[in-house]
């Protein structure tokens, strides 16, 4: 389990530097850019200056590079689906509609004592490295112990 986690944790940050050098060119660098006096408009100056980039273009180059990190967001949740798929993580708790995992009581490192319902019964379960042994029908016991609570 424990090698299991470290696979996954060992995926995520390979995953993410690889994020971060694939985006940092769409993203652009860091650096401040230099103010530069210009001086005074005149009315007959056009407000767009002759060298810069069409405006429609920038828009373009803009939403191009946006759906390129998008998408890489996309394959990245993607890779950590499988991943996770592959090494058998659980998503979800419980997939079963009649059977239900009520309570876990961890009584060791590797050792758990579950309370689990099926249908109206409940039974108490001892889980080990090794081994699953059904200990004892406590359906009976709760039932009691909840009408008791009830009376008081």
């Amino acid at each position: 389990m424990l090698k299991k986690r470290l696979l996954t944790i060992g995926i995520l940050a390979v995953v993410c530097i690889a994020a971060q050098l694939f985006l940092r060119p769409a993203i652009g660098s860091a650096e401040q850019p230099v103010p530069v006096e210009q001086p005074p408009l005149e009315l007959s100056t056009p407000v767009v200056p002759a060298g810069s980039p069409d405006p429609c273009q920038l828009q373009t180059s803009l939403m191009q590079k946006l759906l390129w990190m998008l998408l890489l967001i996309a394959l990245m949740a993607f890779a950590i689906w499988w991943a996770c798929k592959k090494m058998s993580c659980k998503w979800t708790g419980s997939g079963g509609k009649l059977i239900n995992r009520l309570e876990t009581l961890s009584i060791g490192p590797r050792n758990a004592l579950h309370l689990v319902q099926v249908g109206n019964k409940k039974f108490l379960i001892s889980a080990g490295p090794d081994q699953v042994a059904m200990l004892a029908d406590v359906s009976d016991a709760l039932a009691a112990q909840k009408s008791e609570q009830q009376n008081q």
